[in-house]
């Protein structure tokens, strides 16, 4: 797949496939954040915030492309990065079309 590809791919997970089955990023975000405070309250000097949580999945799969690279990895990490602007933005939807290059074939 191209990165194109890729990009396209990764925005109609985000913005489309995985919002209808998760909700709103803003929201799955919060109750993950909530559980994560829940889970680590005794060692804690700061809450998790929403926010926070596309960042720890990014590591997540970083730390799986570094143990076995896969282009779903690669997939997956554009899709948080995603959902952390839409975050910021307090769009639904990311829109890629303008900010899209054309890809090469061959690599990221």
């Amino acid at each position: 797949m191209n990165a194109k590809a890729i990009l396209d791919k990764a925005a109609r997970l985000a913005a489309g496939e995985r919002q209808a089955d998760y909700g709103h990023p803003r929201d799955d975000f919060a109750r993950t954040a909530a559980m994560l405070n829940g889970l680590f309250r005794d060692r804690l000097i700061s809450p998790f915030a929403a926010s926070d949580v596309p960042l720890i999945m990014i590591c997540v799969k970083l730390s799986r492309h570094v143990h076995a690279r896969k282009e779903d990895n690669i997939v997956d990490i554009i899709g948080y990065a995603l959902t952390d602007a839409m975050l910021d933005e307090g769009k639904e939807t990311p829109c890629l079309e303008s900010s899209i290059a054309p890809a090469h074939t061959d690599t990221i």
